[in-house]
């Protein structure tokens, strides 16, 4: 019988705060995390706003004597990581059967610019050592392995905006099968101009606001953030008397196979991983409280979710309440999935819908059940969470209310 998984630990850094209270309390009422950028100079681009971290200090969560050269992104995702350990109590020290998994969208962008911009200035000679320290896929992974003293899994998974829930799926299975008694899992991805600038290339950005499922959206705000939970096996989580915030129930991962830009109009491969992440999970849609939504604010993106909820719902498909916190905190890329996988066990937990904010005007072409603007209370037994990527990746989640077997 495979093991049941829950969720110990959360530790995020995101534009409307960092550590789990603080964002708690912005999502809930309506913080908007956007503002005109000031991380990356935007003066030759057409849109110039950007949901950027604002109250992150390194010093209070990462010893950085113990690092040579960490990168903006190695650090939101040591600080998360911190987080989310200290939340769960869990000593990963005294543990040999604990992993990291880490999603990252590219490697990491910022790295990337200053070594080419050396390359280009210095006639390829030699990359200096702190450069070169940060340039491999895995390395935010390693590093992470080594400062805690992490021994088991260390894995990353480059899968776009789908990266979050995708390294939860891993982190999952990994549990489930009893390859680890624990898994950090999440991402990191820091505002850069590659994201930036490519898609302001593609006009698939917002000029002030995000509206997801708003009749007069404009597209995305770049965000930039990390998120990481500690999913760990029920029976030791109940055994050290750990505080339990959720359970997963499952995951479904599928490919459009369609276009890199833009998602299949009728939602093929997002549909077919929800039926996956429902099948696996033993719940049937009628089950569903709550979706959080990819919901991009593009005009492809949110009139295909839309499309979607209809279709796997089906009578339900105008009840089941609906959501995107990218109204708040901008679309992290990245690490965007996870930061949702923050905030979507703190939902189950503590039944409160985060708001839609920007919402004003309906779109008959996203005919869903909008939170509009304000949070509501409401009793989340089961949800889904959806993370559709650049290039067609799919990847949804089920999280539900933990019931405990003692009980």
């Amino acid at each position: 019988m495979k093991k049941r998984v829950v969720i110990t630990g959360i530790g995020v850094v995101s534009p409307i705060g960092t550590g789990k209270e603080k964002f708690w309390k912005a999502l809930v009422n309506g913080k908007n995390g956007v503002r005109k950028a000031e991380k990356i100079d935007t003066s030759r681009y057409r849109t110039h706003m950007a949901a950027e971290v604002k109250d992150f200090n390194p010093n209070e969560y990462v010893d950085l004597d113990k690092l040579n050269y960490p990168s903006i992104a190695t650090l939101y995702a040591i600080a998360s990581c911190k987080m989310a350990l200290d939340d769960s109590k869990f000593d990963v020290k005294s543990c040999n059967n604990v992993g990291i998994v880490l999603g990252a969208n590219t490697q990491d962008p910022l790295v990337h610019a200053e070594a080419i911009k050396f390359w280009r200035y210095n006639k390829y000679s030699r990359i200096p050592s702190k450069i070169y320290r940060n340039l491999g896929a895995n390395l935010h992974a390693v590093r992470i392995s080594e400062y805690f003293k992490i021994k088991g899994h260390s894995t990353v998974i480059p899968a776009a905006c789908a990266a979050g829930n995708t390294t939860i799926a891993y982190a999952f299975d990994a549990v489930r099968s009893e390859q680890a008694i624990a898994m950090l899992a999440g991402s990191s991805d820091p505002i850069n101009h590659l994201a930036y600038g490519g898609f302001d290339k593609m006009k698939a950005m917002s000029s002030d606001l995000c509206r997801p499922f708003d009749k007069d959206r404009k597209g995305m705000i770049i965000g930039e953030g990390a998120g990481f939970i500690l999913l760990e096996d029920m029976q030791n989580a109940l055994k050290r008397k750990a505080h339990i915030y959720a359970e997963m129930l499952g995951y479904g991962l599928a490919t459009d196979a369609y276009n890199v830009a833009i998602p299949h109009p009728e939602g093929i491969g997002a549909i077919e991983a929800t039926n996956i992440a429902l099948k696996m999970s033993n719940i049937s849609p009628g089950d569903i409280d709550y979706v959080n939504a990819h919901g991009t604010a593009t005009i492809a993106n949110d009139r295909m979710e839309s499309k979607l909820i209809k279709r796997v719902f089906k009578d339900k498909g105008n009840d089941v309440f609906v959501s995107s916190i990218k109204s708040m905190v901008g679309h992290c890329m990245g690490a965007a999935s996870a930061i949702e996988a923050c905030a979507s066990s703190l939902i189950v937990e503590r039944n409160v819908i985060p708001p839609n904010i920007n919402y004003n005007v309906f779109d008959p072409e996203c005919d869903v059940n909008v939170v509009k603007n304000k949070a509501i209370e409401k009793k989340v037994n089961f949800m889904i969470s959806n993370s559709f990527a650049f290039g067609g990746n799919n990847a949804v989640i089920v999280i539900s209310k933990f019931r405990n077997p003692n009980d």
